[in-house]
Parts: structure tokens; C-alpha cells; sequence
């Protein structure tokens, strides 16, 4: 019988056009790339009641700060949600966690490059920069839980930020965190040296 004959249009030797092959692979691999973002729309939509699948491709409704910031702009009275400025208080915070951890050289859950590899410069520098500031950013927390005496301030953080878990309860817990730190982000612009 022998081998099965790829379809496709062919040279004159009889081979299969190589632009075609490339072509097709392109377009099955698109056709790959629609499919899993479907999936994905899908299960937001399933998962966190979305009734319209515009909203659902928002990157935003991938992490439950994301769906905070989209409720606090949805909202005609502002109440629900967290405000942009805490939403980027919140993402701040999440890279310097980051940093740190990469400093004391913590248990990989980050993307970034080596700072190193990217052009920052020296790694011993990159670590005590690094680790001055979670210091800071500690210590601003620590006085935000001491002046509001609520325990649930860093569970907030650790919760609903870093392990992007959803727990309502938290919510209120996270939004008065989130002002202390957007302060201490963008008014003060306390970095450390």
C-alpha cells in the first residue's frame, strides 16, 4: 500500500510546496492559540459569573484584584472594588515581594530576568536595595495594623495579593492596606537607598 500521500499543492519534482507546509502550520497553530483562548474565556465566564465574553478577555479578570479594579469601575457609587491607585499599590507591592524574595533567594514564583542579566548591574547591590525596601514596605505595614488593630491587614495581603485567592471578607481588610501603601508608593515616593 504504502506511505499516505500529504495533501497540498507540489513542486514539479512532485514534493510538497514548502511555503504551503509553512502556511498550514502557521494557520493550525492560530487555530491552536484561538482555541485554548476560547477555553479560557469560557472557564472565567463559568468560574467567576461574567455574562459577556468581552469582559471575560480582559486580563484583568485573570487575578482577583483584577476583578476588584473592574468592580470599583463598573460601579456607579464607587463602593465596590479597589481604585486604580490601590490596584497599582498592589502590583507595586507584589514586585518588590518579588525582589526580596529573589534576594534571600526564596522559592521561584516570578518571571523576571535575573537583574544581572538585565542590565541592572551588580546582584550583591540588587539584593541590599532589594531588601531595604521590604524592610520599608514591613514596616509601613506593621504601623497600618498597629493604628487600625486589625490582624487581618497583612492576611489580606497574603491572601487575596499574593496568593490571589478570592475571600470577600478580606476586601475591606485590603483596601485600607492599600491606601497606606499607595501613600507610601506615589505620594511620599519613599524608596530605599
Amino acid at each position: 500500500m504504502g506511505k499516505a500521500r500529504k495533501c497540498g499543492p507540489r513542486e514539479k519534482n512532485g514534493q510538497v510546496l514548502r511555503s504551503h507546509v509553512a502556511l498550514e502550520k502557521l494557520i493550525n497553530e492560530h487555530a491552536s492559540e484561538r482555541e485554548n483562548l476560547q477555553t479560557v474565556i469560557e472557564a472565567r465566564m463559568r468560574v467567576f459569573g461574567i455574562a459577556d465574553p468581552r469582559l471575560a478577555r480582559d486580563q484583568l479578570q485573570g487575578t482577583f484584584i483584577g476583578r476588584l479594579l473592574i468592580a470599583h469601575q463598573r460601579s456607579k457609587e464607587r463602593a465596590d472594588g479597589i481604585s486604580q491607585d490601590q490596584y497599582n499599590a498592589a502590583q507595586n507591592y507584589l514586585r518588590d515581594r518579588n525582589a526580596w524574595q529573589r534576594a534571600i533567594g526564596a522559592k521561584a514564583d516570578y518571571e523576571e530576568a535575573r537583574p544581572e542579566t538585565a542590565g541592572v548591574g551588580d546582584y550583591e547591590e540588587f539584593c541590599r536595595r532589594a531588601k531595604a525596601q521590604w524592610g520599608l514596605i514591613r514596616d509601613e505595614i506593621t504601623e497600618c495594623m498597629m493604628e487600625q488593630r486589625d490582624p487581618a491587614i497583612a492576611d489580606s495581603l497574603d491572601k487575596l495579593v499574593v496568593r490571589d485567592m478570592e475571600y470577600w471578607p478580606y476586601v475591606p481588610a485590603l483596601r485600607v492596606v492599600l491606601n497606606r501603601l499607595a501613600k507610601f508608593y506615589f505620594e511620599t515616593g519613599r524608596r530605599a537607598a
